[in-house]
């Protein structure tokens, strides 16, 4: 059912029916598209920010996804998508993404509460400025229609995603968070977390501190990755962990302090 639910957000998208889409969220809903710029929330008071976000960065593109992995936990859906985007400007592009959606029940229904997209806003904008001078008006459109809806506001909370968040060294974390593991150097381990109150949820849901988690669920476990992305404080990627005979495979998403760029929450999803 929740599958369902989400998978209707890029089927409307797709034909471009607005109130269908703006429908599958709840009255609180926020959409965080991609991690790192400003989150759009609806409040109730004045008009809908998702609206505004419909109309900016949907209403005058088409696009597709298409789903590589779909993973339901407890009240959460992950999805490892690609995203393809037919720009008004011309140019087409393509971004992996990893999409955390959390659902809540509301007036007897389910509704989609939050979107985390992550995805990495600095590499869309090479692939954009890579088309030259198509890229560059590109920019130009996108930064006018930006500016006219939402308001400066708006342009600045989105060029956030550019400047303010974990990028390449989040990366480098994750790869040495899986070598140390599989290496079994707790030392190591421990000098990547923020700290004893750190929390790694394999699976999600279940938050275990490093030491219950190296006697327990990750005892053993070897832990291979890809696709590594980094958005904001987050870096993300599809993991294959193994411990004797079984294998688990999904999508884990670390998460950073901004003040001390450690690893804050490290949570495994994959379907049970």
């Amino acid at each position: 059912e929740l599958l369902e639910l989400v998978s209707r957000s890029p089927a409307a998208v797709g034909i471009h029916d607005k109130k269908a889409w703006l429908a599958l969220f709840s009255r609180a809903a926020a959409i965080q598209d991609p991690v790192g710029a400003a989150p759009h929330r609806r409040t109730g008071v004045g008009d809908d920010p998702l609206d505004r976000f419909w109309e900016v960065f949907i209403a005058p593109n088409r696009i597709s996804l298409t789903a590589y992995q779909n993973i339901v936990v407890g009240d959460e859906v992950v999805r490892d998508v690609l995203i393809r985007s037919e720009l008004s400007s011309g140019v087409t592009i393509e971004v992996p993404a990893y999409l955390i959606y959390r659902t809540i029940e509301e007036s007897g229904e389910a509704r989609i509460e939050s979107l985390m997209a992550h995805w990495e806003l600095r590499s869309m904008v090479r692939q954009v400025m890579a088309e030259g001078l198509a890229g560059l008006s590109t920019m130009v459109q996108l930064g006018w229609r930006m500016l006219r809806i939402q308001g400066a506001a708006g342009v600045l909370g989105y060029a956030r995603g550019l400047f303010r968040g974990i990028f390449g060294r989040g990366g480098k974390a994750v790869r040495d968070f899986a070598a140390a593991l599989n290496a079994r150097d707790e030392k190591t381990l421990a000098g990547l977390l923020d700290g004893e109150e750190t929390l790694i949820e394999y699976p999600a849901g279940v938050g275990e501190s490093l030491h219950e988690f190296l006697s327990g669920a990750g005892r053993d476990l070897r832990l291979d990755l890809s696709g590594l992305t980094s958005a904001g404080w987050w870096s993300s990627c599809v993991f294959q962990a193994k411990r004797d005979d079984v294998t688990h495979r999904g999508v884990a998403f670390f998460e950073f302090s901004p003040k001390t760029r450690k690893i804050r929450s490290a949570r495994f999803f994959w379907n049970v």
